[in-house]
């Protein structure tokens, strides 16, 4: 039994046999019923199904054998598991401010059958291709009196602040969120927007007057509850305020452009795009297609939807924000949710990904171990890595090789071609090393080549194969 779960007091996520499990304490008893309430199906929440008598007669051995009280059990769930798992850091802007949208529309939801959240982190939220689940059932409990909502400050630590930043150009992305697991302070939040936000309404309340309120008298306002038959009322409409003012930010952020979400208009010919397109797909339709794929450095995610014409599930990594955000709204066109294809776009640094965190390092797992797939692919990335990051090919090779499990699809450029003179300016000492042939020697070391082929004059296309390479020592 691995447990991955612990802080919630009502009950806990295991692992078994590579499959998830809920356990819900005796606290929870009360909340069963939400369970068949339509709002636990609009707002996906992945399936809770029932064991069989022999799963639930093993688990409740392995509690007693791990010091659980049994008697403070009362069901055990097989949930139904997301293919992958993303961190908020890992978000783009507008996947964030949707996820905080979509926790406000659910509180909504949930008040019309007498129940509220009890926390509002955006680690409750996942996304798969377009559509977003709530994964915390324990989060949902009932409640008489709505207003004020307890989880306020957390939603907006979660959401609120970090948006307001992100109004304000103050971040780009949200890898701030790695070392603010909890959320955005106020006080941090507040030093760093402009003057000016206390012409905002909305602003100048949630952080000019916030910031200025002790911790004691925001929790006697919070101790003060209204009359019982005002509170949803006065809460929707807090909820709405919301509403509106994340949309208005997500409405500035869709307008922001970068050099490289323009790259493919500005440096690529339509010739070649079709010429390389046909190719990798001769390069897929020549090996199986079974399981993922990863697409590493991915741009706008051009060539990302000729992967899921043939896989069944593909994950976008990308670390410039914007290229992101456009191949969100590209696969989300092409691709929705429902079609048979699964899709997930990462906004991090392949050179810089994170680690394992949490207590004892073990709450949250780490990027690499996240995304391993049957198919890396990693097209005009080499000589970026090579160059800008000063990897050779040799840790390159090693990076590919814990991701991959059967195959590696890459490109290499040479020299002569004008990316590779310009990107080679800012570290020449390096170009002494940088050929087709030690780069080809370099990935044979973790994978056997099977094939490669010219595109274009200065640039070239390999598939290698996934080998048992072992080292021996003299």
């Amino acid at each position: 039994m691995n447990q991955i779960s612990f802080r919630d007091p009502d009950g806990f996520l295991f692992e078994s046999d590579d499959r998830l499990y809920r356990i819900i304490f005796r606290g929870w008893s009360g909340e069963l019923e939400i369970m068949d309430n339509e709002s636990f199906r609009n707002f996906s929440i992945p399936v809770h199904q029932k064991i069989s008598d022999s799963l639930n007669e093993y688990f409740s051995k392995l509690l007693i054998k791990e010091g659980f009280d049994l008697s403070n059990v009362i069901a055990i769930f097989e949930v139904e598991k997301l293919s992958l798992i993303t961190y908020p850091w890992e978000w783009t802007p507008i996947m964030l401010i949707n996820a905080g949208i979509f926790t406000l529309e659910l509180q909504k939801e949930l008040m019309n059958s007498g129940h509220s959240l009890k926390d509002a982190s955006f680690f409750n939220i996942q996304f798969e291709s377009d559509k977003i689940f709530f994964i915390d059932l324990l989060s949902i409990k009932h409640k008489d009196n709505f207003y004020p909502w307890i989880p306020y400050g957390q939603f907006l630590r979660h959401f609120i602040y970090p948006s307001t930043l992100l109004k304000y150009g103050k971040i780009q992305n949200l890898k701030l969120l790695w070392n603010f697991v909890d959320g955005i302070d106020p006080f941090f939040a507040g030093n760093l927007i402009p003057s000016y936000s206390v012409f905002n309404m909305f602003e100048f309340l949630h952080f000019t007057i916030a910031t200025h309120i002790k911790k004691e008298t925001q929790q006697s306002i919070t101790n003060k509850l209204p009359e019982k038959n005002n509170s949803q009322i006065k809460l929707a409409n807090l909820l709405d305020w919301n509403i509106s003012y994340l949309e208005k930010i997500k409405s500035k952020l869709n307008r922001k452009n970068s050099y490289w979400a323009e790259y493919y208009k500005r440096d690529v010919s339509d010739e070649y795009f079709i010429n390389k397109s046909e190719l990798l797909r001769k390069f897929l339709e020549s090996i199986p297609t079974e399981g993922r794929a990863l697409d590493l450095g991915a741009n706008i995610g051009a060539y990302s939807l000729i992967f899921l014409d043939y896989y069944n599930e593909l994950i976008c990594l990308e670390k410039d924000t914007v290229c992101c955000e456009v191949m969100n709204t590209n696969l989300s066109t092409i691709m929705p949710f429902g079609n048979g294809k699964k899709w997930h776009v990462i906004n991090a640094d392949i050179t810089r990904p994170d680690p394992d965190l949490g207590w004892m390092n073990k709450e949250r797992k780490s990027l690499l171990s996240r995304i391993k797939s049957e198919l890396v692919s990693a097209l005009g990335l080499i000589h970026h890595i090579y160059f800008a990051e000063s990897i050779d090919f040799y840790k390159q090779a090693e990076l590919f090789d814990s991701l991959s499990t059967k195959y590696l699809l890459t490109e290499f450029i040479s020299s002569d071609d004008d990316k590779v003179k310009i990107i080679s300016r800012y570290n020449p000492s390096r170009l002494s090393d940088y050929s087709r042939e030690s780069f080809v020697k370099a990935i044979n070391s973790k994978f056997t080549l099977e094939k490669s082929v010219k595109v274009g004059s200065s640039r070239e296309l390999f598939l290698f194969i996934k080998t048992n390479k072992f080292e021996v020592e003299d």
